[in-house]
């Protein structure tokens, strides 16, 4: 059976994020529209409606001092760290097609190789191997996952297609019951509906760009 869906609030907008973001930079809408030069209306809009995207996510960040990654989607810490404070942890890093023999028998020797992160190392880290997610996530990214026993709708995931034997990423949608994957670009992915023999093996805490991807 599937982990309990998490009834608390969505926290998987972009609405919500910018909400956090103000509260927590003590910055009004007011300011923040003058900044990057918008009408009042346009950021009212952005906190009311359950935005999950827009156009002006890089300015806004930019406006306020935090993550364009945290605000786009969340998989990023919301303030950018001070590199020389971070404490670095090694991770392994993985392939997808090898993670479920990683997670299934606990083997770290699998990895041949890590990323350094500042996350826990009880963390694992993928690298992403198709343009299903796009343009959000790049081919060639880390994708950092955290397991877990809670899954809320929207959530990023990877998960254990098991009539497949692999794994993939991709963002959760729970309606009426339904658990499926859906990919960000439409244009070469479709949906696949969650089966009572697939298994969620983490959602995505962060994400780390790959410089020496092709």
């Amino acid at each position: 059976a599937f982990p309990s869906r998490n009834k608390s609030v969505d926290k998987n907008t972009l609405s919500f994020r910018l909400k956090t973001a103000l509260i927590s930079t003590k910055m009004n809408q007011s300011e923040l529209a003058k900044k990057i030069g918008v009408k009042p209306q346009v950021i009212q809009y952005l906190c009311q409606k359950n935005i999950r995207s827009s156009r002006f996510t890089y300015l806004i960040a930019e406006a306020l001092g935090i993550n364009h990654a945290w605000l786009a989607a969340g998989v990023e810490p919301m303030f950018p760290l001070d590199i020389s404070e971070e404490i670095q942890h090694k991770i392994p890093l993985f392939l997808l097609e090898d993670l479920a023999e990683h997670l299934e028998h606990k083997n770290p020797d699998i990895s041949q190789k890590y990323i350094f992160s500042s996350i826990s190392t009880s963390m694992f880290a993928v690298t992403l191997n198709d343009h299903s997610m796009e343009p959000r996530f790049e081919r060639g990214i880390f994708l950092v996952a955290e397991p877990k026993t809670e899954y809320s709708h929207n959530d990023f995931i990877i998960a254990k297609l098991e009539k497949f034997n692999t794994s993939i990423f991709r963002q959760l949608q729970i309606e009426n019951n339904v658990w499926k994957l859906s990919p960000l670009n439409r244009e070469m992915f479709k949906d696949i509906i969650l089966t009572e023999k697939d298994c969620i093996q983490g959602v995505i805490v962060q994400t780390i760009c790959n410089y020496k991807r092709d």
